[in-house]
């Protein structure tokens, strides 16, 4: 039994719902458990905070499984991306929506550490930068967008390159129980 129905069962048992755990173990069966990221810590934690943060993460936990999801990658991820590259990737989701972000890779030429020759940008579709120019190797943080739209922007120089990044994607609802 994995986390997310662990957490789903712990939820259950406080809110005594039996069918709450077989309609998340079924969208599980469906969908993979690809959604296993810093939501079920939190919601772990929050467990025993008290029934109505869990009532409203179990919602936005219920949300991550019916909405939309994707990857995005550095051009030929998980090998070397090119040279001389410009790349914007929009994402859009349905009005009402957010989406919730989180690299597994990263891995993108900087020259020193102070320059980012190479660097990924996210901007919110409302126009604030969400991520701003990165380069380097540690993994960035989760990021929550303010909007139903994001821009990726991956530039590289004409120097080293790496493997790049990945990326995936969530739309979630707008609700109480955020990350930023």
């Amino acid at each position: 039994m994995n986390t997310l129905v662990i957490i789903a069962a712990a939820a259950s048992a406080l809110l005594g719902s039996a069918l709450l755990v077989f309609s998340i173990q079924q969208l599980e069966l469906e969908h993979g458990s690809q959604y296993h990221f810093a939501l079920q810590e939190d919601v772990a934690a929050r467990v025993s905070a008290g029934k109505e943060i869990v009532k409203m993460c179990l919602s936005l936990i219920i949300d991550i499984f019916l909405f939309s999801t994707g990857v995005v990658t550095s051009e030929n991820y998980p090998n070397n991306y090119p040279n001389n590259l410009l790349r914007t990737e929009v994402i859009e989701v349905e009005q009402g929506l957010i989406l919730f972000l989180e690299f597994s890779a990263f891995d993108i030429h900087s020259f020193s550490s102070f320059s980012c020759d190479d660097h990924l940008i996210i901007k919110d579709g409302d126009g604030t930068t969400l991520m701003e120019k990165s380069c380097g190797s540690s993994l960035p943080a989760v990021i929550t967008s303010r909007s139903n739209m994001i821009k990726v922007v991956f530039s590289t120089d004409g120097s080293s390159t790496r493997s790049g990044f990945s990326l995936s994607w969530t739309a979630v609802t707008l609700g109480e129980c955020q990350h930023a």
